[in-house]
């Protein structure tokens, strides 16, 4: 046995228990005589950011897709989801009465961070309203386990698509780049003292100009393999996408994003343009994400690939 997914599982039903106790009632007051499994995104605990939320979600809803439950989605941290993504052909909302149950006695509450294999989740044996709190994607494991043939970006376009003001900036967007075009990612988290995030190192003057001039070169290099294409350079700062605007052939979308887990009050056009970001680079012929040890292999760009089934490399310099 995994003895680091064995401790896992029992910190995390410590977790399950601690969670109860605090917020949950001890009347009992079902809602709904349906079962539900609810994704829950709701602040109690930290989520990750945008891509890992949606990792868990769709994963419960594979889940849910192939043992027959009806799945609902509680993304109310830091902002409601339907304000950006609304749903396409499930209705993932919850409905007046399906209101959350928050009684100890009706409700199974499951918490799956770092667990990599869903046993616990394909085991699970009750009645009760799920509430299912989980970043980690499953989806392989539930193939396995069901027979099911899923796919990310098939159960994403099924949950979600973008609400008309979204839909409107990438059309936009779209228009404003009139050509095909390559998407390369760049996750710094806070190298270059834009923000804070966590506790991560923050470089000096001078390492960061360093830093920052082997990405640019990183960009000029791959627009030369793409004649005729545009590069979208997305990246967490701000300072790095003023640095490198002035390159041909580069397209910057405006504004600035904010990790979720870190920032729980930002405006909504920030939270809107961490989907903008998700989308633009979904719509690229092929994405990249590069950087060098010292910055984040993010997953971001991975798991925008999968919307549509792009191409996706990791350049490391």
């Amino acid at each position: 046995m995994n003895l680091n997914n064995f401790f896992r599982k029992r910190v995390n039903r410590l977790k399950e228990v601690k969670l109860q106790l605090k917020y949950y009632s001890f009347f009992k007051h079902s809602f709904s005589a349906k079962q539900l499994c609810i994704s829950m995104i709701d602040g109690r605990f930290s989520h990750g950011g945008l891509s890992d939320r949606l990792k868990g979600a769709i994963s419960l809803y594979a889940y849910c897709k192939a043992t027959g439950h009806e799945f609902r989605l509680c993304f109310s941290s830091p902002f409601n989801m339907i304000d950006y993504l609304q749903p396409n052909t499930y209705d993932w909302r919850i409905k007046e009465d399906e209101i959350i149950n928050h009684s100890y006695w009706d409700v199974r509450v499951m918490i799956q961070t770092c667990e990599y294999k869903g046993e616990r989740l394909f085991n699970l044996k009750t009645t009760k309203q799920l509430h299912y709190y989980n970043n980690q994607n499953i989806i392989d494991r539930i193939n396995e386990r069901y027979g099911t043939k899923y796919t990310y970006g098939e159960l994403f376009n099924e949950l979600f698509s973008p609400v008309p003001y979204l839909q409107q900036l990438i059309d936009h967007h779209i228009l404003l780049i009139g050509q095909q075009y390559i998407a390369s990612v760049f996750r710094f988290q806070q190298l270059l003292g834009d923000f804070q995030e966590y506790d991560f190192p923050i470089m000096d003057e001078h390492e960061r100009k360093v830093l920052m001039q082997l990405c640019r070169e990183a960009i000029i290099k791959l627009l030369l393999k793409y004649p005729g294409f545009k590069c979208l350079v997305t990246s967490d700062s701000t300072t790095f996408l003023n640095y490198i605007s002035d390159i041909n052939n580069v397209y910057v979308l405006p504004g600035k994003v904010v990790h979720m887990d870190v920032t729980q009050t930002a405006a909504y056009s920030i939270y809107m343009k961490s989907f903008l970001d998700l989308y633009m680079i979904a719509g690229a012929k092929e994405v990249y994400c590069i950087g060098t040890k010292a910055m984040y292999p993010s997953e971001f760009p991975l798991y925008a690939a999968k919307i549509r089934n792009i191409p996706f490399h990791r350049i490391l310099i």
